[in-house]
């Protein structure tokens, strides 16, 4: 079967490859995608596809300027480009590693407190009313009563489970997961369960302490709707959930800032991939909508490496786990990698060579995927598969993937030639290096570092707020946190993007914060203070309080642009002497959250 499928591959899409993302070329080339219908997002003539989408077998579910998600199967996704109306296919397929959520002093650290009571030059206090909140996580606990408002009535608008199969209550534009309205949530008849995380970060963002007066959100009247997201699901699960928040609030009238506390670390980490141009379209310079995620905890973690190749240099990572294939991902800019050749090599025990593939253009696997076997003394030890991609905006992606007939060895990757790239990847050897002694090439390996460590792609883009992370105390001992309060914390991830952009954006308290904990639903006892909070920590926090501020930044400006809202961030922010002076960095940002100066920037800015 997968014989024919390659035929058909090599016949009618041949051409077309060079428009399809790496992952599109090596998913298709591995005859995962046949027989099934499956999201997929395209950059072309959106208006045009809109008109022929029945005739070609398509469904365009939503479109923001130039970028669409559609719903395709392998045939007619061949009948779609064979019309020349689309410049550049994407896929997201399943993630190598789960999306990962990245998890009443603060409110006076924040300095939001001052917001809350109205201090002057406020004319009046705010709480979020008006406003909502849109959070895409884990899910919520909908029982919580820090959720509920005075008459016991759910701050739940809607929320939608995409873990859920398809029911007579699945959104209609998506065809997947389940739906609740509020009313259905004050009906009893909401089955949704939350493990925990998202719960946590609503409640630091929205809760209302209602259990008992006090461990009170940012924005405790503001409304929610909720996304539970599905973290192993192929396709634009994000982009799904914003949209779905966008199209709920407009229905509802009311200004909206989405919470996304989670994230991978795969990516280009320019803001460049389809999803995040997607979703910069659906918010970009619309009055009334932001977006806030956390920047990640990845801070002290060696993943990351810069290459820069020059003339008479063979520089090389070695790469290693115990499974039995290895993704590599590496992306440039197209001037940068077009001098540069690339090689897979392996060592064996004692460092010694096991050989290599040959060294290959950039350009090698733009049109088609392509597969190389590696051997030793005749017997295989591997099968290095590769594909590449150019993005409508320039950014040369190279995927290799590599299946392992041994877990033993170290696999190198190998660069010659002239210019730079940057790679992300949990399986880079950092430690238990040879010496030049043992192993004299070792003077041109690229050592990973702990540079550009922000999640995904989506927290490098200009149009989202990205948060860091500082200490909120001394005393989170349960967490073993060692950083003294007001000082970042080692794990918050900092930039800078690929592409130079500075984040993130700002920094609030994340580690050491007490706040809503999802009800463990077997436990028919009283309950305590205990069972209703629960002290956390991460950029998750660090956003969810910033989410909360541009809640009252909005019921302040409700015709707020997401620009204008990181305007006053940026120009609000406060400094000390653990973020120094010389701000912005790419640990701190623009410094720390001073809510209260942050809001009053645009009075201040009328009056000059």
């Amino acid at each position: 079967m997968r014989f024919f499928f390659l035929i058909f591959l090599s016949v009618n899409f041949l051409s077309a490859q060079q428009k399809f993302s790496a992952s599109l070329k090596s998913t298709l080339y591995n005859n995962v995608l046949q027989g099934k219908n499956f999201d997929l997002l395209i950059k072309g003539d959106i208006q045009e596809i809109i008109k022929q989408q029945q005739k070609l077998g398509i469904k365009l579910k939503y479109f923001a300027n130039d970028i669409a998600c559609i719903n395709v199967t392998v045939s007619s996704l061949n009948k779609l480009i064979k019309t020349n109306l689309v410049n550049y296919a994407e896929y997201i397929p399943k993630p190598e590693k789960t999306n990962q959520g990245l998890c009443d002093s603060t409110l006076i650290k924040n300095r939001i407190k001052e917001i809350r009571t109205g201090n002057g030059p406020l004319t009046k206090a705010y709480d979020g009313n008006g406003v909502i909140i849109g959070i895409i996580d884990t899910g919520i606990d909908i029982n919580h009563p820090d959720f509920k408002d005075a008459n016991g009535n759910s701050r739940i608008h809607y929320l939608w489970d995409q873990n859920i199969t398809k029911t007579k209550k699945t959104p209609l534009l998506f065809g997947y997961g389940l739906e609740w309205s509020k009313l259905d949530i004050d009906k009893g008849i909401c089955t949704h369960k939350d493990k925990g995380h998202g719960t946590y970060v609503s409640g630091i963002a929205a809760g209302n302490g209602k259990v008992q007066n006090k461990n009170e959100g940012c924005a405790p009247k503001a409304g929610l709707i909720v996304v539970a997201l599905d973290f192993n699901r192929e396709g634009p699960a994000t982009a799904d959930a914003v949209k779905y928040i966008i199209d709920k609030a407009t229905l509802l009238n009311k200004p909206f800032v989405i919470n996304i506390s989670y994230g991978n670390y795969s990516g280009s980490h320019d803001g460049t991939n389809l999803e995040a141009k997607l979703i910069d379209g659906l918010i970009s310079d619309i009055p009334g909508r932001a977006i806030v995620a956390a920047a990640g905890n990845k801070g002290n973690v060696r993943f990351h490496t810069k290459t820069n190749v020059t003339p008479g240099d063979t520089n090389f990572t070695w790469l290693t786990n115990y499974t039995r294939t290895i993704d590599y991902w590496l992306y440039a800019d197209t001037a940068n990698i077009k001098n540069i050749k690339y090689s897979v090599g392996v060592n064996g025990a004692n460092f010694s060579d096991r050989g290599r593939i040959g060294f290959k253009n950039y350009n090698d696997a733009l049109v088609k995927v392509k597969t190389d076997t590696l051997k030793y003394n005749s017997k295989r030890i591997g099968i290095v598969q590769t594909s590449s991609a150019i993005n409508p905006y320039g950014v040369y992606e190279l995927h290799i993937k590599i299946f392992k007939d041994s877990l033993n060895y170290n696999w190198r990757i190998e660069s010659t030639g002239e210019g730079s790239f940057d790679s992300w990847n949990f399986d880079f050897v950092s430690k238990d290096l040879p010496s030049i002694d043992q192993y004299p090439k070792i003077k041109n390996y690229i050592m990973p570092d702990t540079l550009s460590t922000l999640v995904s792609s989506l927290q490098c883009s200009k149009e989202v707020i990205t948060v860091g992370n500082y200490a909120n105390s001394n005393c989170a001992l349960s967490l073993n946190i060692h950083e003294r309060s007001g000082e970042v914390v080692s794990s918050s991830s900092c930039g800078p993007t690929r592409n130079s952009i500075i984040k993130p954006d700002i920094c609030a308290t994340g580690d050491g914060v007490i706040s809503c904990k999802a009800l463990n639903p077997n436990n028919k006892s009283a309950l305590s203070e205990n069972d209703f909070y629960m002290e956390g920590n991460g950029t998750s926090a660090a956003a969810a309080f910033v989410t909360g501020w541009v809640a009252l930044y909005l019921e302040a400006n409700p015709l707020a642009t997401n620009k204008m809202i990181l305007e006053s961030l940026h120009k609000g922010a406060r400094f000390d002497s653990f973020t120094g002076t010389r701000l912005p960095t790419n640990k701190w940002g623009y410094g720390k959250l001073d809510g209260f100066k942050s809001i009053l920037y645009p009075i201040f800015k009328q009056k000059k």
